[in-house]
C-alpha cells in the first residue's frame, strides 16, 4: 500500500510541476487561436480550421509558455519582455495575414514599425478585438505567471519543451506554403531562420537552361497595329491589386476570389490581359524597379536597398539604364505621380534617377478624402487628369506613370463604400477603385487621349489571394488603347516583361538597351519557365519550392501557373538534388542570394556571361556576422574587342555608399582580365552589397564573370588587405605609338599558362595601398576624362572618383597619381604641369589649400578662394624621381568637403580638387 501511495505522490509532484507550464500554453494557445478564427473570418468565411494549423499553434503556445518560465527564472523584466514582444509579434501577424494573406517575417518588421503602419493598425476596426484580446491575454498569462511556483522539475520540463517544440515545428512551418497550415509565429520564425543558413551555391550544368529565366525574346506575331507617329504611354500601377479580381482571369484560371472588379473586368474587354501575371516579390520598392527596370529587384526583404540608385554621386554609366530614361533619351517627357509620400522607401531618390523629369507625391496636390498615407485614388486620378493635360499640350510624346495607395492597409475610401462593404475597408477600397477606373477610362476616352496613346493597368505586388497557395505573386496586367483590341494571353508574363513589352509597342526595340524578358504584345506559343518569389516554375507550368535538401512539386490542375487547384508531391531527396541546385543557380544570377553564416563560402557566380552595351551589373546582398573577416576573391575577363571598365564596392545598410578602400580596379583591355583577392574586418552583424559594375569602352563588348565567392571568418584582426591583385593579358599591350603600356613588375604566384602576359602586379601593404600602375613616357600628357585613353587612367592610383567629361574630382585628404618612370637623370630638372580646378564653395567654403608632392617630398602649397581652372608648372629636382620604378604624385587637400552635409549635394564624396590632365617633361 506504501508502495501505491508512493506512486500517486510522485505522480502528484510532477503534475504540479507540469501545472504551470500547461497553464501558460493554453492561454498562448487561445490568444493564437483567437487571432486564426479572426482572420478566417475576415478572409475566408466560409472556411474551417486547419487541422495542422491548430496542431501547430499549441506547438508555438507550448514553446513561449517554456522559454516565458525559463526567463521569469532567470529574470522578471526579461520574461516581461519577451511577453510583450510575442503578443507584439502577434497582433502584428495577424495584420499582416489580414493585408496580405501571408504571415510577417522579422526581416519587414521594421517596416511594420512605421508611423504610418502604426496608425493605420489603430485605425482598422478589423484588428481592434484581436489588440483586446491579446491585452487580456497578456495580462492574464503575467498574473499566472507571478501565481505560479517553479519547481527544478518545473524548469527541466521546460527545457525538453522549448527544443521537443521547437524541433517538431520548424520543419513543419517549412514546409508549408501557406500560414493557414502552420503557426503564423512559427512559420515566421522558421523561414526567418531558415535564411540565416545558406549552403555553397554553384551553378549545375547548363543542361538546367538557367538562361532560359532571363532571356530577351521578341519572337511571336505582333498583336498591335503599328502607327506613323510616337504614341503616348500611361504606366498605372495599382497598390496590391490582384489578377484574380478581372473577370477574364477567373474564367481562364477556374479560380473564384472574394473581390471582383466588374467594371474594369468591362473596360478590360477590349484590352489585352494576362491571366498568369506574376509579381517577383513583396514590396513596393522592388515591384517598381522590376516593371521600370526589367530585371529582378535583387532585394528579398529589404526593400530599401534597390542597387546603385541610392549613390547619387555614380554616374548614370554605373546605374542600370530603365525604361523612363530610354524614352527620355527617344525624346520623350516623363513623369510620375503618386499619392504617398515620397520619402517612403526614398521614392524621391530612386524615381529621378530612373529618367522621371517631373516627379510628385503627397503634399503636391489635394489629398482629398485621403488620410496619412496620401491623397484618395479618386485625388490621385483628378491629378493624373490634369498632368495628362499638361503633358497632351507639350510638343513631345510622353512617358506617364502612376502609383494608387487606397488599396494599401489600412485602405482608403469614402464612407459610404464602408457602409455598403458592412464595415470591410478592403472590400470598399477595391470597390471604390473599380469605379474610379471606369470613370477615368471614360475621360480619357472622352478627351481623346485614347487614340494615342497605350494605357497598361498592373500591380506593384500582390497583397495575396484567399485560398490560393500562390496568391501572393498573382499580378495584374491589362493593356488598352490606340492598336489594341480585346485578347487573352494564354502565356505567362511577369514584372520584367513590362519595360521590354513598353519598347516593343513603341518600337524602339533596336535601342542598344537590353531588358529581360518577352513582350505581352506577341503571341508566343512557347512555354517559359518563371521566377518568383521563393518559388520557380518549369515551362510545364510546374511550381517548385526547394529547401537546403528537398523540394516540393506543385502540378496544375489546367494550363494555368495559377490554377485553381495543384496536385502537391514531395520530391525524395536524391530527385530534388538538381532542382535544389537548380534553384540556387537561378536566386544567384537573379541576386536574390541571402548569403548569412559564419565559415561559410558562398560561390555566387561561375563563368557567367555579361553583355556590356551601356552597362552591366552583378549585386549580391549579404548578411555578415559580427567580428568575422570578409574574403572576397574576383577574377572577370575581357572576352571582347574594346576596352571595359569594372568597379566592387560594398554598401553598408543601404545607406551610404563605399567604393572598395583604396583600390582601384583598372580599365581592362580586350582579351584581358583582372584578379583579386582582398579582405576586410566586419565588426558588427550587418547587411551589405556586394556588387560588380562593367562599363564598355565607347562600344559593345562582352565580359566572362568566372568567379567571385565571399568568405567570412572568425577574426580579430581588423585591417584591410589586397592578398592578390593582377591585371593580365592574352596579348601584349600596346598603346596608340606601339609602345607598352604596362610594367612587367612582378609575377604573382597565382598566375598560370592560361594567362601568358601578367602584368603590372603589386602586392600590397595592410593599408590597402593597391594599385596597378602604368609606364609613363616623358612628356605623354594624359587624359583623365571619360573621353581619353582608357590606360591613361591607370595611373589615377588613391582618392579618385570617376571620371566625367571634364575631367575627375578626388575624394579625400591625398589623391594620388602614380606611374612607373624610366632611366631619370638626377642632374637634370624636370617640369609637372597639371591642368584642375579646386573645389571652392561659398559661402560654406570660401577657399581650398592644396599642397604638392612628389614621392612624398613637399613640393609647394597653395591656396585658392574661387572654383576655376589652373594650368600650372612646378619644378621637380630630377634626384626627387625614382628610376625605372613606381612614383607617387600626390595633392594634399586641407578642407575635402562633403556637400551633403551642407545640403548643397548628396552622397558620400570629400571633394578637394578636379584634374583635367597631367604631363611630366624633362627641362634641361
Amino acid at each position: 500500500m506504501s508502495f501505491l501511495s508512493s506512486i500517486i505522490a510522485g505522480g502528484a509532484r510532477q503534475l504540479r510541476a507540469l501545472a504551470p507550464l500547461a497553464n501558460l500554453t493554453i492561454i498562448f494557445f487561445l490568444v493564437a487561436l483567437a487571432g486564426r478564427l479572426l482572420v478566417i473570418k475576415m478572409l475566408f468565411p466560409d472556411w474551417m480550421l486547419s487541422v495542422s494549423g491548430v496542431t501547430a499553434d499549441l506547438l508555438a503556445a507550448a514553446f513561449a509558455a517554456a522559454v516565458l518560465c525559463l526567463l521569469r527564472a532567470v529574470s522578471p523584466p526579461i520574461a516581461a519582455t519577451w511577453l510583450l514582444l510575442w503578443l507584439l509579434l502577434s497582433v502584428a501577424n495577424v495584420e499582416h495575414i489580414y493585408a496580405l494573406n501571408d504571415a510577417l517575417r522579422l526581416g519587414n518588421f521594421r517596416l511594420a514599425l512605421d508611423a504610418n503602419f502604426v496608425r493605420g493598425s489603430l485605425l482598422a476596426p478589423q484588428t481592434w478585438p484581436f489588440i483586446i484580446i491579446s491585452g487580456c491575454g497578456g495580462w492574464w498569462l503575467w498574473w499566472s505567471l507571478r501565481q505560479a511556483s517553479f519547481r527544478p522539475l518545473t524548469l527541466v520540463l521546460c527545457v525538453l519543451v522549448a527544443f521537443s517544440s521547437a524541433a517538431i515545428s520548424t520543419p513543419l512551418a517549412l514546409r508549408a506554403t501557406e500560414w493557414r497550415h502552420s503557426s503564423p509565429m512559427a512559420f515566421m520564425l522558421a523561414n526567418t531562420a531558415a535564411g540565416w543558413q545558406q549552403p555553397t551555391a554553384t551553378a549545375p550544368n547548363t543542361d538546367t537552361n538557367i538562361e532560359d529565366f532571363f532571356r530577351r525574346d521578341l519572337s511571336g506575331k505582333s498583336l498591335v497595329t503599328t502607327a506613323s507617329k510616337p504614341r503616348n504611354v500611361l504606366l498605372i500601377i495599382m497598390e496590391g491589386l490582384t489578377g484574380a479580381y478581372l473577370a477574364q482571369s477567373r474564367k481562364s484560371t477556374e479560380f473564384t476570389s472574394p473581390h471582383l472588379m466588374s467594371q474594369f473586368s468591362n473596360i478590360a474587354d477590349d484590352a489585352i490581359t494576362v491571366p498568369n501575371f506574376v509579381t517577383h516579390g513583396a514590396g513596393t520598392i522592388g515591384g517598381l524597379y522590376a516593371i521600370y527596370c526589367g530585371d529582378y529587384s535583387q532585394t528579398p526583404g529589404n526593400t530599401e536597398s534597390i542597387k546603385p540608385f541610392l549613390f547619387q554621386e555614380m554616374t548614370q554609366e554605373a546605374r542600370p539604364v530603365c525604361l523612363p530614361e530610354i524614352l527620355k533619351q527617344a525624346g520623350y517627357a516623363t513623369s510620375y505621380l503618386q499619392a504617398a509620400d515620397l520619402l517612403y522607401m526614398k521614392k524621391n531618390t530612386f524615381l529621378p534617377l530612373t529618367g522621371f523629369e517631373h516627379v510628385a507625391g503627397k503634399g503636391d496636390f489635394p489629398d482629398g478624402d485621403g488620410n496619412f498615407w496620401g491623397s484618395d485614388d479618386g485625388g490621385l486620378f483628378a491629378a493624373a487628369l490634369d498632368e495628362i493635360n499638361r503633358l497632351h499640350a507639350g510638343k513631345r510624346p510622353w512617358f506617364m506613370s502612376m502609383l494608387t495607395v487606397g488599396t494599401h492597409h489600412p485602405y482608403i475610401a469614402p464612407d459610404s463604400y464602408i457602409t455598403a462593404a458592412n464595415g470591410d475597408r478592403k472590400a470598399a477600397s477595391i470597390q471604390y477603385l473599380d469605379d474610379i477606373i471606369a470613370s477615368f477610362v471614360a475621360e480619357l476616352q472622352t478627351r481623346g487621349v485614347l487614340d494615342d496613346t497605350l494605357v497598361i493597368f498592373t500591380s506593384d505586388e500582390s497583397h495575396g489571394v484567399p485560398g490560393h497557395p500562390f496568391g501572393g505573386n498573382w499580378g495584374l496586367f491589362a493593356a488598352l488603347g490606340a492598336g489594341i483590341s480585346g485578347h487573352t494571353q494564354s502565356g505567362v508574363f511577369g514584372q520584367v516583361d513590362i519595360a521590354l513589352s513598353v519598347l516593343d509597342y513603341l518600337q524602339l526595340t533596336k535601342t542598344e538597351f537590353v531588358f529581360l524578358g518577352r513582350s505581352v504584345f506577341r503571341e508566343n506559343p512557347t512555354p517559359r519557365p518563371m521566377l518568383f518569389g521563393k518559388f520557380f516554375s518549369d515551362s510545364s507550368r510546374r511550381i517548385y519550392f526547394c529547401a537546403a535538401d528537398y523540394c516540393d512539386r506543385y502540378q496544375s490542375s489546367g494550363d494555368n501557373l495559377f490554377a485553381s487547384s495543384y496536385q502537391l508531391s514531395a520530391l525524395s531527396s536524391t530527385a530534388a538534388d538538381p532542382f535544389v541546385a537548380k534553384k540556387r543557380a537561378l536566386f544567384a544570377r537573379a541576386g536574390l542570394f541571402y548569403g548569412r553564416g559564419e565559415n561559410s563560402v558562398l560561390v555566387f557566380e561561375e563563368n557567367i556571361n555579361l553583355p556590356l552595351v551601356k552597362q552591366q551589373n552583378q549585386t549580391w546582398q549579404l548578411q555578415l556576422p559580427a567580428k568575422t573577416r570578409v574574403n572576397v576573391a574576383l577574377e572577370v575577363e575581357n572576352t571582347g574587342s574594346a576596352p571595359a571598365h569594372f568597379y566592387t564596392f560594398w554598401l553598408e545598410n543601404g545607406n551610404i555608399p563605399i567604393k572598395m578602400p583604396d583600390v582601384r580596379l583598372p580599365p581592362v583591355p580586350a582579351a584581358s582580365g583582372i584578379s583579386l583577392n582582398y579582405s576586410f574586418y566586419n565588426a558588427n552583424a550587418r547587411n551589405i552589397l556586394l556588387g560588380l559594375i562593367g562599363l564598355p569602352h565607347k562600344k559593345k563588348t562582352q565580359a566572362n564573370l568566372r568567379q567571385i565567392k565571399v568568405q567570412s571568418l572568425p577574426s580579430n584582426n581588423e585591417s584591410f588587405d589586397v592578398s592578390h591583385f593582377s591585371l593580365w593579358s592574352h596579348k601584349k599591350q600596346e598603346d596608340d605609338k606601339g609602345r607598352d603600356i604596362f610594367s612587367k613588375n612582378t609575377v604573382s604566384s597565382n598566375a598560370n599558362s592560361t594567362n601568358p602576359y601578367l602584368i603590372a602586379t603589386h602586392q600590397s601593404s595592410t593599408k590597402g595601398d593597391s594599385f596597378i600602375a602604368p609606364k609613363y613616357y616623358f612628356g605623354e600628357q594624359l587624359d583623365f576624362s571619360n573621353n581619353g585613353p582608357w590606360h591613361h587612367r591607370l595611373a589615377l592610383a588613391t582618392d579618385w572618383l570617376y571620371p566625367e567629361p571634364w575631367g575627375i574630382w578626388s575624394n579625400g585628404e591625398k589623391p594620388a597619381l602614380v606611374v612607373k618612370l624610366g632611366d631619370v637623370d638626377t642632374d637634370a630638372e624636370y617640369e609637372m604641369r597639371i591642368k584642375f580646378s579646386p573645389y571652392v564653395n561659398p559661402p560654406i567654403l570660401d577657399s581650398q589649400t592644396l599642397t604638392f608632392f612628389v614621392n612624398q617630398k613637399r613640393l609647394g602649397q597653395q591656396t585658392y578662394n574661387e572654383k576655376k581652372y589652373n594650368d600650372i608648372g612646378v619644378r621637380i629636382p630630377g634626384r626627387l624621381l625614382n628610376a625605372n620604378t613606381l612614383n607617387s604624385f600626390s595633392i594634399g587637400v586641407q578642407t575635402p568637403f562633403n556637400p551633403s552635409k551642407y545640403n548643397a549635394g548628396d552622397g558620400f564624396a570629400h571633394l578637394g580638387v578636379g584634374i583635367v590632365n597631367f604631363q611630366l617633361s624633362r627641362v634641361n
